[in-house]
């Protein structure tokens, strides 16, 4: 995946399964509403494991891909949580390079 567009904006109440899947499905009736076909390649987002099955379970056929940024950022909340901070941010220690 070269190049992405952010397509839609949901503001969701909560961060369940089931919240996910209704979005989705919502989404399919929009798109068939208007005679529409709505398919994905892929689908980019953050590391929420229950988007992750939401989309499994309404895309089948769809490959899902991480977001960068929230990989990262997942990552650097456990190097705090571990105490590395200070090593991760001196380029000059082995954890930092």
């Amino acid at each position: 995946m070269d190049n992405y567009a952010p397509c839609v904006f949901f503001l969701l109440p909560d961060k369940k399964e089931k919240t996910y899947e209704d979005m989705f499905r919502h989404l399919i009736n929009i798109y068939r509403e208007r005679n529409l076909d709505l398919q994905f390649d892929a689908i980019l987002v953050d590391l929420e494991s229950s988007v992750h099955v939401a989309i499994k379970a309404v895309f089948q056929d769809t490959q899902i891909k991480a977001c960068c940024f929230h990989l990262t950022q997942a990552w650097y909340r456990q190097i705090q949580k571990v105490g590395l901070t200070a090593d991760y941010k001196d380029k000059d220690s082995e954890t930092g390079r």
